[in-house]
């Protein structure tokens, strides 16, 4: 379940721009936020993996 989990995040973290390198159980991030708007794309980028991790699990999620 766990390998679920991390390759969604991968794949809904780089449709944001974001760069996502994996190695067994590490995960690293890189985006670099110079402005408001990053925060944002950061922020939207975080909300959409929530909401896909709810959907798996089956609970509901009050994220917009």
């Amino acid at each position: 379940m766990f390998l679920i989990f991390i390759n969604e995040l991968a794949e809904i973290l780089s449709t944001f721009g974001i760069v996502v390198k994996l190695f067994a159980d590490d995960v690293k991030l890189y985006f670099k936020i110079v402005n408001n708007v990053d925060l944002c794309t950061l922020q939207a980028a975080m909300n959409a993996f929530s909401n896909r991790l709810c959907e798996l699990v089956g609970v509901p999620s009050y994220l917009s």
